[in-house]
Formats: C-alpha cells, structure tokens, sequence
C-alpha cells in the first residue's frame, strides 16, 4: 500500500467530521431552545408595603404591553401615585383592560373616559382586596391589605391562563360608557 493513502483516508475522515459539524451546527438552535424551555421555571418575587405594590405597576410601565386588570377595591393607599401612572401609561400607548365591581361605577367611568383605557364592570358579589394585573409574560397581584403585598409571577403559562380567565370574565362583564 501506498503512504500516500492514509493521507487520503485522513482527509477522506475529515470532510467526513466537516459534514457532521454542519449538521450539528443546522440543529444546534433548536438544540439550545429545547434546552432553555425544559430548565424554565416560574419566577416569583414577592414586594412589601407601598413600596412594593408600586414596584409591580412600574413593572408594568417598564414591559410597555397592554394590561388586563381585576380591581375590585379602590387602592387608597396608590391615589397619589394612580394618577401619575396613568398619566405615563397613557403616554406611553400601553392598553389598560379593567374590570371593575359594579358599585365602583363613579370610579369605572372615570377611567372610561382616559384614553387607551377599556373597562367594564361586574355585579357587585365581586369583591376582593386583590388586585391582578395581567401583562408581558407576568401576572401581578396586589394584595391590598393593611400591611400590602405584591407577589409578581413571571411565567408565560401562568400568564396564559390568567389572561384565559380574564377574558371569559371580560365577555361577561358590561361595558361603562364614559
């Protein structure tokens, strides 16, 4: 045999390893997706006080994507802060959907009347001192107590599920005319 060919053989391997990486590197993406997806739990944060209710709504202008909300209990403690942010939502073009308890009509037409702002109420057997806010791939509830809570979840299939519920309630809900 000729010296030569395990020169040919070796090059014969190499292209061989060559079409192999580019396979490799054709799947690879889907590879690393796949892997991503599997390790991805939901995040969930957890805020005290004002402070904290506020860090959530923040959070909402800072995603910049429309926001669903349940809001059955006037937030005394945010109306200083309220206007601010829906004065900075609204210029920002982000989507408040709001469902409303129905005996909070003053306050629902209210916000009727703000720009980039849907809302609609519900009877008045809706009350709850939990306020959900629905945006992103997040689901913020505000825990509307004496001593107030935000609990932030960041995952899409909660988020789906949320948004899922809210839009059941949605279509049920009656809408306020400003």
């Amino acid at each position: 045999t000729n010296p030569q060919h395990f020169f040919y053989l070796l090059q014969q391997e190499q292209e061989t390893v060559k079409a192999k990486e580019k396979s490799l590197n054709m799947i690879m993406p889907q590879l690393l997706q796949t892997q991503i997806n599997a390790k991805v739990k939901p995040r969930i944060t957890v805020f005290e006080g004002k402070k904290g209710l506020i860090t959530v709504l923040e959070d909402v202008l800072k995603t910049g994507k429309t926001n669903l909300v349940f809001s059955t209990t006037i937030p005394y403690m945010l109306h200083d802060y309220l206007e601010g942010f829906h004065r900075r939502r609204i210029r920002s073009k982000i989507t408040d959907k709001i469902i409303l308890n129905k005996k909070e009509m003053k306050r629902a037409k209210k916000l009727a009347r703000m720009h980039y702002t849907k809302t609609k109420v519900i009877g008045s057997g809706f009350e709850s001192p939990i306020t959900l806010n629905i945006y992103g791939d997040k689901v913020g509830m505000l825990i509307l107590s004496e001593e107030p809570i935000a609990v932030l979840i960041e995952d899409k299939n909660v988020h789906e599920a949320f948004t899922h519920y809210f839009e059941i309630v949605w279509r049920m809900a009656e809408a306020v005319k400003p």
